[in-house]
Order: structure tokens, then C-alpha cells, then sequence
């Protein structure tokens, strides 16, 4: 169900331009089943793959058709296993709503990413309007439960800035292809403060 409603034109379209910024050694967080793997640009040398579920099939593949490097590494976002300033990206797509510490996850990424390096993130967002952010709260439940333990009504943003990022010229939509509360999301490029 998550594959289908993620991996639509108007996705990858977004994809691409979120992931247009990657260069050299690319973290992406939460891999899943691989969907950004083709999305990345010619600028991208290496793509390590990091999630906490097994590696499944549809990664392998995705995976097998690249011409660069690939790595997968299982585990969480709260404790990735490699040095300090290994990446020169770090990717994020719809992963931060679901990571239960995501103050400890977002460290952990600046902690792993170079300091000249960048942290590009399509996420979910809680919206600006109230009416839309009571609509978010009362879709949180059933969607962490269908979803992943997806979070609708995450200040994602504000938690990027809060763990030593600065994010630059940040845009938000609608979730493409949806047009009901809570299917709001922001992405964009951040490069660390500190």
C-alpha cells in the first residue's frame, strides 16, 4: 500500500528535485524499499543505505541496477553505526515522522555528516493553519498505526533548526496526488550551523 501511494509520478518528480543538491557519499536514511534510488544525480560517487528492517527484495533490486556503489546497513537512525563526518549528504524522505527519538536521530546525523556537507529532507510537517494542524492531530493515531508509525503532526522543521542545522529556502505542499488535512510536507536543503 506504501509503495503504491509513494512511488507515483508526482513523487518522483519531487524526489528528483529534492535529491537534485546530493553529491559524493550519500547517507540515505531510512532506505525502505529503495524508491530514491533513481532519483539521485550523476554528482552522487557512493550511496550507503540505512534502515532498521532487513534489507527486502525490492531494495536488492533497485539497488543492483545502479552504477555506483551501494552499501546497506541495518539499523536505527538514533544510532548509526559510522564515524563522525562520513557523508557529504544525508538524505531524508518521509522517515523523520517515524523515528521515535527524532532529537537523537537528527544528532546522530549531524554528528555523521561532513561539515561542509548537506542534510536534504522531504518529511512530513505540522501545517501553519490551525484548522489544518486539528485535523493532523486527529489523524495521527490511525496514521502511525497504517503508516509506519508515521507522525502528521511533527514540527519537523523546527526540530532540523533545533539539532544545528540551518535549513535554506524551505517550500511546503501539499502531499502530491492528496488534497485532505495533514497531507502537508516540507522539504529542502540544510547545512549544519555548528
Amino acid at each position: 500500500m506504501l509503495e503504491r501511494s509513494l512511488d507515483t509520478p508526482e513523487m518522483r518528480r519531487l524526489r528528483r528535485k529534492v535529491l537534485a543538491p546530493a553529491r559524493g557519499h550519500v547517507l540515505d536514511v531510512g532506505v525502505g524499499s529503495g524508491m530514491s534510488l533513481d532519483a539521485y544525480p550523476p554528482t552522487v560517487t557512493r550511496i550507503t543505505g540505512l534502515d532498521r528492517l532487513p534489507a527486502n527484495d525490492l531494495l536488492q533490486q533497485r539497488a543492483a541496477a545502479l552504477d555506483i556503489p551501494f552499501e546497506y546497513i541495518q539499523s536505527s537512525a538514533e544510532e548509526i553505526p559510522c564515524e563522525d563526518n562520513t557523508f557529504d549528504t544525508v538524505s531524508c524522505q518521509l522517515v523523520l515522522c517515524t523515528v521515535p527519538d527524532i532529537k537523537k536521530a537528527l544528532r546522530e546525523i549531524h554528528r555523521v555528516l561532513q561539515k561542509d556537507g548537506v542534510l536534504l529532507f522531504m518529511e512530513h510537517v505540522l501545517a501553519e493553519k490551525a484548522w489544518i494542524r486539528a485535523g493532523q492531530h486527529l489523524l495521527t493515531p490511525l496514521q502511525r498505526v497504517v503508516s509506519c508509525g508515521c507522525r502528521l503532526n511533527r514540527d519537523t522543521a523546527a526540530y532540523i533548526e533545533e539539532a544545528g542545522f540551518h535549513i535554506e529556502k524551505p517550500e511546503r505542499q501539499i502531499f502530491p496526488g492528496y488534497r485532505f488535512a495533514g497531507e502537508i510536507l516540507i522539504h529542502g536543503c540544510a547545512t549544519p550551523t555548528s
